[in-house]
Formats: C-alpha cells, structure tokens, sequence
C-alpha cells in the first residue's frame, strides 16, 4: 500500500511543483524548508491578499486545507514546514 501512496504523492507533486519543496503557486519560491508551519500560513494569508492564492510546497497545499489537516496529522504550527512534514501532510 505504501508503494501506491507514494506513487500518487510523487504524480501530484510532477503536476503541481516539479517536486520543489519550497515553491508556492505562480512559481515563487521561498525558504518553505526553513519556515514553521504557521510562518507558511502567515505567507499564505499574504500571497491570499494579494490575490495570488494560497498553494505552497511539494504538493501545493493550500491555506484552508492546512489549516484542516493540521490536528489530524499530527502536525503542529512550530513543526518545520520541511520535506518530512510536508511527505507527512500528504498523507
């Protein structure tokens, strides 16, 4: 079964990143890597104001969904948006 999950992870990240851990919609990029979860949200809040939408990282998460996922997964808002939370979020 783990072999299927990764196969759709890795499909949906080919169509909406490249793979790229730090992009966000439109094809910035910031230091996602390096940011706490509610830092990305912060940004997604901004990028949201200015029009350009919220997605963000490998698998182009977008605000709202975060902020639903976030007490399922066990993730929290001081957790590294990095390249395990961000697998871990994909779940």
């Amino acid at each position: 079964m783990l072999f299927r999950s990764e196969a759709v992870k890795n499909l949906i990240a080919s169509g909406e990143s490249n793979g790229n851990y730090n992009i966000v919609v439109g094809g910035g990029t910031y230091p996602l890597t390096d940011m706490t979860v509610s830092e990305v949200m912060q940004l997604q809040k901004k990028l949201i104001g200015e029009k350009k939408g919220s997605a963000a990282g490998k698998y182009q998460i977008i605000y709202q969904t975060l902020a639903e996922i976030l007490g399922k997964t066990g993730v929290g808002l001081d957790d590294k948006f990095d390249a395990t939370t961000q697998d871990k979020l994909a779940e």
